[in-house]
């Protein structure tokens, strides 16, 4: 028997060597068919920053008009997007950032449908006051839980000056939006406002940081 190699038409799905009476096939894919994941970190704090943004803007500007227009953005950009993006984290081992992200996706989309037209405050039987510390209370909930992560970033070995400031910057604004809640003073939702937009912009130079690193570029964070 004459030992040679067995040629197949589809050389390139399928390489199949002579090894003394036995053959063994592996499958080689062209190059242009290997999957390279992307980064989900842009993703996520750049839908943090935008719905924070627009938020921030009726805080600051407009306190006591309807804010509604963020429906749409907060339910599926700034929650549904930024809930994937934590997904996706996850897959990379990003435990801390995939927690921050999930997290802050279930807010917003939270905070979407709040503002829609619907009478959540009726299982209160209309008592508005109650509605309100309720409301509040959520709300400090939610402070707790970032404040947490502030901490939590200051001990990360492979945190940042810039994550935790605007971990610290998000919880702020979640405080003073609850205190004004609470007391109904448009004061504290006005430092929201102003603590937010701080947020917005942190998030958005991160995420556009983010992105440029895999074209090489860097930029202090």
């Amino acid at each position: 028997m004459n030992d040679k190699p067995i040629e197949e038409s589809s050389s390139n799905l399928a390489v199949i060597e002579m090894r003394g009476s036995r053959y063994s096939s592996q499958p080689v894919l062209p190059n242009q068919y290997a999957i390279h994941a992307g980064n989900p970190g842009p993703l996520g704090l750049l839908s943090f920053a935008l719905v924070t943004f627009v938020l921030s803007v009726f805080n600051v500007v407009w306190p006591d008009a309807s804010n509604n227009v963020l429906v749409v953005g907060a339910i599926f950009y700034g929650g549904i997007a930024q809930f994937i993006a934590g997904l996706l984290d996850f897959q990379h081992g990003n435990t801390f950032s995939a927690t921050i992200f999930c997290s802050f996706g279930a807010f917003w989309t939270g905070q979407g449908f709040l503002l829609l037209p619907i009478n959540f405050n009726a299982a209160y039987a209309g008592d508005a006051e109650m509605w309100a510390q309720g409301l509040a209370v959520y709300h400090l909930g939610w402070v707790l839980f970032t404040y947490m992560m502030f901490g939590v970033s200051l001990r990360l070995k492979k945190g940042s000056v810039l994550l935790s400031i605007l971990l610290f910057l998000a919880g702020t604004t979640i405080l003073m939006l609850a205190v004004n809640i609470w007391t109904g003073n448009t004061i504290p939702k006005r430092i929201a406002g102003v603590t937010g937009l701080l947020a917005a912009f942190g998030a958005w130079y991160a995420g556009l940081a983010e992105i440029m690193v895999e074209d090489g570029m860097t930029f202090p964070v």
